[in-house]
């Protein structure tokens, strides 16, 4: 599938580069990125300080008398805040809410990579560990057709087929699929059945704690609070380990490309093109 959807699903993209550790900058040099980064219509800046507590609270293993560093993170947002930069002490990362096609959001991330190289030529040496890219849609039934009807498998993809028929006011029901392709690349899959009423549109494994950080989400086929028709939320996740590479080695489209095919892949393997193809309007161009 070469083409794209216009009235896709998707509703939240997210590409991370994590690295070896990156120092803080300088002030000079926090004034010099943020003017490049404005440049590219990144014009709000805002930080985020928390304990690393917050981040690893879900982590039975850990000692809750031990003692937590604070974690920094410093974002980018543009006017809107559809597209946001975020980094840290080892990652880098784009997101956006207004998507359009993989190649633009590879040529905003590499422009963003060179601001900070540029900014920070040590940035430019540090270890690339992995690119991570993600995409999120919300499926939701329209017109005639019924949920079911947007997956290839019917039915039986529903992640609440598994548990039989069942009466209820309220259910939630999650399928994941955690997949090592080989010694560098890894698959992630999660198809989540929402009621409509509920109107989330990202899972809670990707939602921002930090509310300066928050991007407003809009896409064509939103789930209704009067409906009594379930919604899936799908995330496809996919990523490549990069050993003995360098941030100014590699470009984006280098680092992200077979994460981009599995992406793709996974996603075509579930969907019904018949169906989706007319609800989503698939364009060629």
């Amino acid at each position: 599938m070469s083409g794209r959807y216009i009235q896709a699903p998707l509703s939240y993209v997210v590409g991370r580069i994590t690295t070896s550790a990156l120092a803080d900058l300088k002030l000079e040099q926090m004034a010099e990125l943020q003017q490049s980064l404005t440049m590219l219509g990144f014009i709000n800046k805002e930080i985020s300080t928390v304990h690393e507590l917050d981040f690893a609270a879900l982590n039975p293993s850990l000692d809750s008398g031990a003692p937590f560093n604070q974690v920094k993170r410093t974002a980018f947002l543009n006017i809107d805040s559809t597209k946001v930069i975020i980094f840290d002490s080892d990652s880098i990362e784009l997101r956006t809410t207004s998507y359009i096609k993989y190649d633009y959001f590879m040529e905003e991330f590499d422009s963003v990579l060179k601001a900070f190289i540029k900014s920070v030529p040590a940035y430019g040496k540090a270890a690339i560990n992995e690119a991570i890219l993600a995409y999120v849609d919300v499926i939701v039934p329209v017109d005639k057709y019924q949920l079911f009807d947007f997956f290839k498998n019917g039915e039986n993809a529903l992640p609440m087929t598994s548990f039989g028929k069942r009466k209820n006011i309220f259910a939630v029901a999650k399928t994941e699929l955690n997949e090592i392709i080989d010694a560098t690349h890894r698959v992630y899959v999660s198809l989540e059945q929402l009621p409509q009423r509920i109107r989330r549109f990202v899972p809670d494994a990707m939602i921002e704690p930090e509310a300066k950080f928050i991007m407003p989400i809009s896409i064509t086929h939103e789930p209704k609070k009067e409906s009594h028709e379930p919604y899936i939320i799908l995330t496809t996740q996919a990523a490549q380990l990069h050993v003995g590479k360098i941030l100014e080695e590699m470009s984006t489209q280098q680092l992200f490309s077979d994460s981009h095919l599995n992406c793709g892949n996974a996603f075509k393997e579930m969907i019904n093109k018949e169906v989706c193809n007319i609800v989503w309007k698939y364009s060629e161009e």
